[in-house]
């Protein structure tokens, strides 16, 4: 009875880790290249979606292997990063998840989005940025981390990272400069890498 008592629990505690989950996107052609804003999630409970189809139209001439932009920002219900969105949309670029409320974030959330090359994460409630997040993120050019309550920032956490011409860390509990072109963005990562945002 103990047995069964403890596998209904466990069982409990794995659906309540994730859930499938459909995304909703506009797709729309812009500067920024062809994207999925999305719009809307099937996800009301916070859970960690697993997205097993996505919903929108596509432009003329367009499929999901044209989108290189998905960007998700300010809705409801997707309160960490959804897995599985690259089963759909295989070339993204640029990646966003603004303003979604997100507390904490590590390298598996990221581990699907190996091509992605522009990362944002602004607006959102992040306190603290560990060694090793982009392991899987090796083209990263660009990564949007302001206005968060960041107070921790590993002093390395960017030095894998080659291809790295823009970090912004703005506006956070760590005092750092506003960050325009590289020659700033380099300075801003000696800053870090001098501990100048790191706590225990």
């Amino acid at each position: 009875m103990k047995f069964v008592f403890f596998s209904c629990i466990l069982i409990a505690s794995i659906l309540s880790i994730s859930s499938a989950g459909k995304l909703y996107c506009k797709f729309v052609d812009q500067y920024l290249g062809y994207s999925c804003e999305v719009q809307n999630s099937t996800a009301y409970d916070g859970s960690k979606i697993e997205v097993d189809e996505i919903i929108g139209e596509h432009l003329p001439n367009k499929t999901n292997d044209d989108v290189i932009r998905v960007s998700i920002s300010n809705i409801q219900g997707i309160n960490s990063i959804p897995t599985g969105i690259t089963k759909f949309f295989k070339n993204i670029e640029d990646f966003e998840y603004i303003d979604q409320g997100l507390t904490e974030i590590n390298s598996s959330d990221l581990k699907e989005f190996t091509k992605v090359e522009s990362l944002g994460l602004h607006y959102n409630e992040l306190e603290r940025i560990e060694s090793g997040l982009f392991q899987f993120n090796p083209l990263l050019r660009a990564v949007y981390l302001h206005e968060n309550k960041i107070k921790h920032i590993d002093p390395f956490v960017f030095s894998k990272l080659p291809n790295l011409k823009g970090v912004t860390v703005s506006d956070n509990v760590c005092k750092l400069s506003k960050t325009y072109g590289w020659f700033s963005t380099m300075k801003l990562i000696e800053q870090i890498e001098n501990r100048a945002c790191f706590s225990n």
